[in-house]
């Protein structure tokens, strides 16, 4: 019993009547009205009479776990170290707080602390979360309401599956983009970072070295798509075009989008051109998919 959280009524000082007499062993008992009443819970039987003069030598407390239309269900009787007793058709049924009650949640809230008062791990299904540190897990955690580590986002998990809530924290990682519109291979040295926080994206791109240019167009792919919206996501840097150096180069990422594509000169006014050398080197912030 200690382990049962014992549940109140949904209105104060509710009062109903017993429908039809009963033996001191029946443990399915039937009222006039279960109104405001929710389970599991408890009421007292004949604390009062119709007068509402204490009748003591009748009393009975009575534990029930469940509600069936007008019937307690699952009664304990008698409960609390009452007395179980026969009971008169249109007896007093009352509702008020119990040992019972009390004694079970002021056990099941101090065994989530120490002797010193700190709180404890609790692994049952009163925790909230069991907090995993030191592993890493490949996919979302299997057992609900743990929390652990993902390493393929470096993320914090909680829950399973496509329910999960995760906050990923950040962390700057490689990301190895491929490029579009070169002639052969793209620049030799081309370096990729990026970091999410939640659903934003903080995406770099460096090229240290040129590639030859063989469109008017350069793309360089995301490590993660941008979310399905009507607006752009813009950002700028600065990169060569057939040998020139151009300071006001403009990173343009679509809706729904893999890819990053680099325009450059006057911030996107003018394309590539189809020869010579070229690469880009930016900072885009977006939101993911």
């Amino acid at each position: 019993m200690a382990s049962t959280v014992w549940l109140a009524p949904t209105a104060n000082y509710v009062q109903t009547t017993l429908n039809g007499a009963i033996t001191s062993s029946v443990t399915t008992i039937t009222l006039n009205s279960t109104t405001n009443l929710t389970a599991p819970g408890y009421v007292v039987i004949d604390r009062t009479d119709s007068a509402g003069t204490a009748t003591p030598s009748a009393r009975e407390v009575v534990s029930f776990t469940g509600i069936s239309g007008n019937d307690l269900t699952g009664c304990t009787r008698p409960a609390d170290g009452s007395t179980a007793r026969s009971h008169s058709n249109g007896a007093i049924v009352e509702t008020m707080p119990t040992i019972g009650m009390w004694n079970s949640l002021a056990t099941i809230v101090g065994s989530g602390f120490d002797g010193s008062g700190y709180l404890r791990s609790i692994n049952s299904p009163v925790s909230i979360a069991i907090l995993v540190l030191g592993g890493g897990a490949s996919a979302n955690p299997t057992v609900d309401g743990s929390m652990q580590w993902r390493t393929g986002d470096d993320a914090l998990v909680m829950g399973s599956g496509t329910e999960s809530l995760y906050a990923s924290l950040g962390v700057w990682k490689t990301f190895t983009p491929t490029l579009t519109g070169f002639a052969a291979a793209s620049p030799a040295s081309i370096v990729g970072r990026y970091a999410t926080l939640g659903k934003t994206c903080i995406y770099n791109v460096y090229s240290r070295k040129v590639g030859v240019s063989s469109t008017t167009g350069f793309t360089v792919t995301l490590p993660i798509n941008s979310a399905n919206l009507v607006n752009h996501y813009l950002g700028y840097g600065q990169g060569t075009d057939n040998t020139v150096y151009q300071n006001n180069i403009l990173a343009d990422i679509d809706p729904n989008s893999p890819t990053v594509v680099a325009l450059t000169t006057q911030g996107g006014s003018a394309g590539w051109t189809a020869s010579g050398a070229k690469d880009a080197s930016f900072t885009v912030i977006y939101e993911t998919a």
